[in-house]
């Protein structure tokens, strides 16, 4: 082992430029690195902040009654917790949780026409539409 060690040391001292590369380069990307992230790693950023425009076009509570009613033939006990799971499950709510916990977005509830407008007016970044028979579909 410390034969091939020495024929490396060896080989490497020879070759100067092969030497001032494998010394200089980890300093020079460092301070690439450093100059490019320093904000970042210092977070001295600015928040980013984006409004999002949401269009509820789903009735939850239509869609929780039509699931339940599609539940008849099963068992009393699996239809009574089917029920009260389809009930609490809100998949719009979930939607909605999962965008305000990352602390970037805000969020409007508007109608289709306000949200195109505030689209154009660049009051929104992005409309998201919750489409007809989502909570019934996604209960299933």
């Amino acid at each position: 082992m410390w034969n091939f060690l020495k024929k490396d040391i060896l080989v490497l001292m020879r070759d100067r430029t092969e030497l001032a590369v494998l010394l200089l380069m980890p300093l020079i990307l460092t301070a690439i690195l450093g100059f490019a992230l320093g904000s970042v790693m210092g977070g001295s950023t600015d928040a980013i902040e984006a409004r999002i425009a949401i269009v509820q076009e789903d009735q939850v509570e239509e869609g929780s009654e039509r699931f339940i009613k599609g539940l008849e033939g099963l068992p009393s006990p699996a239809i009574k917790e089917l029920s009260e799971a389809a009930q609490t499950f809100n998949p719009t709510s979930i939607i909605e949780e999962a965008i305000k916990g990352t602390d970037i977005y805000q969020i409007s509830h508007l109608n289709i026409e306000e949200a195109e407008e505030a689209l154009r007016d660049e009051e929104v970044v992005a409309i998201l539409t919750i489409p007809k028979d989502f909570t019934y579909k996604n209960v299933k």
